[in-house]
This record gives C-alpha cells, structure tokens and sequence, in this order.
C-alpha cells in the first residue's frame, strides 16, 4: 500500500481526534519525565490509563514503562488470538 492510499484509508476509519486537556498534558508530562520515555509514548499510556483500556504494543521499553501504571501486553502474547 503507498502513502496516499494508506492516508485514504485512515479517513475511511473516521476517527476522532480528542485533544488533550491540561490536566492530561500535566500527566502526560510526568510520566514522560518519571519513566524517561517520549510524549507520544506517555500518551498512549494516559489514553489507555484514562478510558480504563489495555494498551498492545511490540516496543519492549514501553511496556516496560507502563506495565505498573496500566494493563499493557506485547503484542506477541496476543498471536494465538488472530485469526489465521
């Protein structure tokens, strides 16, 4: 798939996009800080902590950030689970 067909088809999803608050950002930002890790990746850790979901990923370091402050699995754990 190139670009411009993989960006139609994200519009295709529809998301939304919820901006952060400031409260979110304060969090977002202590955990950045507190756990040596980027803001993209604190976000994803505030969204999941936030709406009580778990968090899939395959980034060694960030579940290892995370895995005290949220549900978080490596989304190798999660194979037996795809369809084949």
């Amino acid at each position: 798939m190139d670009a411009s067909n993989a960006v139609l088809y994200l519009l295709e999803l529809e998301i939304s996009l919820i901006p952060p608050d400031r409260k979110s950002i304060k969090r977002i930002m202590e955990i950045a800080r507190n756990k040596n890790i980027s803001f993209h990746d604190a976000c994803y850790i505030e969204l999941a902590k936030k709406y009580g979901i778990p968090l899939i990923s395959a980034d060694k370091k960030l579940i290892e950030a995370s895995k005290d402050i949220i549900k978080i699995f490596h989304i190798k754990d999660l194979e037996s689970f795809l369809p084949v």
